[in-house]
Formats: structure tokens, sequence, C-alpha cells
């Protein structure tokens, strides 16, 4: 009886504990929320954040579930704009918008893209881009430390002064103008004094009188305010800057295959989104001119033709600086320029742009 009693008892408690075990499977999991960290350079009111950031902070919340979110830093909170790539590498941020040129020495080939009156408009320069990234092991090696999210490529550059206006080639020469490095070899070539800088000492700069123009696209001219300091603008199309949009690559190796997908697919859209929110700042930008009595000249045909000749001996030159370091500087340069003339001229759709590594 009592060896009974113990066996119907053992077998209870087994019982209760299997009913536990399949209880605990059933029941649904409690996922705690991943929050990455988004460091920007720039305030919230300019036109990237509605336009790009916000929107993928969103769209990764949703699309994960609420599982990831991203929590955005604005004015350099978490890095400056010349450190943000490597806040990123470090795991300052999880997440960051630069512009390589910001990281000098880290991206050597990405350059060809901002060689002088290489691309024409944003459109072409992006969809440009991200063929080369994909034929040349060399350009993804560039960004072997980080995840890349999307790249893209800004406006065309422009000249924007303060005091005198540029109408000619002529007009140019011994005129100092601030600008970012990449673009200094190509205002030295074209007669002009360039004055490196960081973009937010481009106002101060001008305003002190420091300068007498910047070199930068009509959409960061209107985000920077630079149109209180400027008067002139001269359409010229110097040159266009690449960008990226990174993951630190701990934070990326932590999430599943599952959540990856789920935010390489929103991510995708960031080329599209970059782009129509440059041309909306850049519409703004012209209605803001406009409004100031702002004087805006398009250099014709044959001006630009003059200007677009200094060019080629700094595509060499650069070409030539690269295979001498073992890189394939001319492959990359003739596949550049064959790329630019097969879309110059084409209807880019939204769709073409889309980004997909």
């Amino acid at each position: 009886m009592k060896k009974t009693r113990s066996l119907t008892l053992a077998s209870g408690i087994g019982l209760i504990l299997v009913l536990i075990a399949l209880l605990l499977v059933a029941a649904p999991s409690v996922v705690t929320a991943k929050e990455l960290s988004l460091s920007l350079h720039f305030g919230p009111k300019v036109g990237l954040v509605p336009g790009v950031y916000k929107p993928l902070a969103q769209q990764i919340e949703k699309a994960t579930n609420g599982q990831v979110t991203v929590k955005i830093y604005y004015g350099g909170t978490l890095a400056k704009t010349k450190d943000a790539y490597n806040a990123v590498v470090k795991g300052i941020a999880d997440i960051t918008y630069t512009q390589q040129a910001h990281t000098p020495g880290q991206f050597p080939l990405v350059h060809v893209i901002a060689l002088p009156f290489m691309t024409p408009s944003t459109e072409v320069s992006t969809k440009v881009f991200h063929e080369l990234y994909k034929k040349f092991p060399e350009l993804r090696k560039e960004h072997g430390n980080v995840h890349v999210l999307w790249l893209w490529s800004t406006l065309p550059i422009e000249i924007h002064t303060s005091k005198k206006p540029v109408k000619k080639l002529e007009d140019l020469k011994g005129m100092k103008i601030a600008t970012q490095a990449s673009v200094a070899p190509t205002l030295e070539a074209l007669g002009a004094v360039p004055v490196v800088m960081g973009t937010p000492a481009f106002y101060p700069s001008l305003e002190k009188g420091v300068v007498d123009g910047v070199s930068i696209a009509w959409g960061a001219w209107k985000g920077w305010k630079i149109y209180e300091v400027t008067k002139y603008h001269t359409n010229c199309h110097i040159s266009t800057w690449p960008c990226c949009t990174v993951m630190n690559k701990k934070t990326w190796n932590s999430f599943s295959p599952e959540i990856q997908e789920k935010i390489t697919c929103v991510a995708s859209n960031g080329p599209v989104w970059h782009v129509a929110a440059v041309n909306y700042e850049k519409s703004n930008a012209y209605k803001i001119a406009k409004k100031g009595g702002h004087e805006i000249f398009n250099l014709s045909p044959a001006e630009f033709a003059r200007w677009k000749a200094t060019a080629r001996p700094v595509w060499d030159k650069w070409a030539s600086k690269m295979d001498a370091k073992g890189l394939p500087g001319r492959a990359i340069l003739d596949e550049t320029i064959n790329l630019v003339e097969k879309y110059r001229g084409q209807w880019i759709r939204p769709v073409d742009l889309l980004w997909q590594p």
C-alpha cells in the first residue's frame, strides 16, 4: 500500500513538472527591446532628419515589432563631424551618417566620386557609386570595419560668395573659398585659394570675412543658414560628396539573421530618402535665395567647358597616386567615366537607387 502511494505521488509530481515545462514553452517570451544610438552632427531642423533619419528610426521599430528601437542624438552630442565614422567603429555610437571626406586616409578610392566635374547630379552620382561598390572589392574593403547600411552622394557642390559674383573663371582667381579637403585641389586648379575647414566653420568664417565664399551644395547651404552671409551663387557643379550611413559591426552581428534582414529591407530605402530630401531642400533653398534678392548664375556651356578643362589633370593625378599605392585607381577612374556617360541624361527612377548590398 505504501509503495503504491509512493508511486502514485511520484507519478503526480512528474506529471505536474511536465505540465509546467509545457506551459513555459508555450508561454510567449518577453523580448527586451534593444535601443540603438544614432549620432548626427546636425540639429533636428535639418531636412535630412524628417526626410531620412526619423523614418529610419520609425520603420526599424515597426519592422522588428519593437525589438529594435533607435534614439537620435543631434548636434554632435556623441561625436563631432570629423569623428562620426570612428565613433561607430569604436562603438561610441551604433549608427551614424557621415561624408567619407571627414575621415582622411580611410577612403582613398571613394574619392573618385568627388573628383572635379565628374558627375552632374546626386542621382547619377549615387547610382554610379553603388555600381562601383559592387564591382570593386577594394572599395568594399575601405568600409570593412563597419556594416554599411547604405551609400549615396550629395547634390553637386556650387560656389556661394558674399561680396563678389563669380560669372566666369577669371572672377574666381584669388578668392578665398572655404571648402572641405576633397574639393581643395579642384578650387586651386580653378585659380581660387582653398581654405580647408569643417562645414560648421563656414558660417562664422564668412561672417568674419576670413573667406570670400564657400563651396557647398544647395541643401547644406540652407541647412547651415549660409544664406544669411552670402548673396551670389554660381551653379558650376564642382563635384558631389560621397556619403554613408553605417552601423557598428558588433552591434550588427548581435542581431539574428531575421532581424538583420528586416533592418536591411528598411535601409534599402536610404538612398531614395536622401536624394528626395536634398532635392526638396534645394527647391526651398532657391526660394530663400530669390526671396532675399540673391543672384543665381548658371554657367553657359562654353564657360562650363573652360572650368571642366581644368579637371582632367586632377583626375589623372589621382589615378596615378592610387596606382602607386597598389590600388586600382586607373581601373576605377575609367569605370566611373563609363558609368557617368551611361547614366548622364537618363531618368533615374527612385527604384533604381535602392540600396542592394
